[in-house]
């Protein structure tokens, strides 16, 4: 019945319904279009039925990401809470199963594990990393092939792109020690 429902609504997103549809509820309707800041959202409309469905964690806007992208409310509720809707979006787009999501520590978020994820590395050879990486530090680092035995030789006051600069230009991590950080890029990890 709920696919049944999902696929009701992707019609509406179609532009086969009308707007005025939310009028049933106005606590849908705040929450369905406009954005934190009150600027109304481009976002289709969905109904208050399906986006019940979905667990209130999830914002209107991302339900309706979801509708759009074919996400069913079980697929959105099987990524663990550490992922917002944002994150679960874009480990969805990737095609990232929960399952291999959850196995990453908790210290990375689904933004992190999708980079990962297309540089091949698994929840194992990310723990290989000393922990003060974030996922895109090891995915910068694996992409250039710098292990972790290497990685840590530098401590923990570079991101991985800083790591990646100074292998590229032949400077050893005890005259690195010697340099300020460059970037202070935290990449919300």
């Amino acid at each position: 019945e709920i696919e049944k429902r999902i696929e009701e609504e992707i019609s509406m997103v179609e532009g086969r319904a009308s707007l005025g549809m939310f009028n049933e509820c106005t606590d849908h309707f705040d929450r369905f279009f406009f954005s934190s800041e009150g600027e109304e959202d481009s976002y289709p409309p969905v109904s208050p039925k399906v986006a019940d469905t979905y667990n209130r964690r999830f914002t209107g806007d991302q339900i309706a990401e979801f509708v759009v992208s074919g996400i069913t409310p079980q697929q959105a509720d099987a990524f663990d809470t550490r992922f917002d809707g944002w994150e679960v979006l874009s480990l969805a787009a990737s095609k990232v199963e929960p399952e291999f999501a959850h196995q990453f520590d908790q210290r990375f978020n689904g933004y992190g594990i999708q980079e990962m994820v297309h540089q091949k590395v698994t929840f194992k050879k990310a723990e290989r990393y000393p922990s003060h990486f974030n996922g895109f530090d090891i995915a910068d680092l694996v992409e250039n092939k710098i292990s972790p035995k290497v990685a840590s030789r530098f401590g923990s006051k570079f991101r991985g792109l800083e790591i990646v600069e100074f292998v590229k230009a032949g400077i050893s991590p005890e005259h690195a020690a010697t340099y300020k950080p460059i970037f202070f890029v935290n990449m919300g990890e």
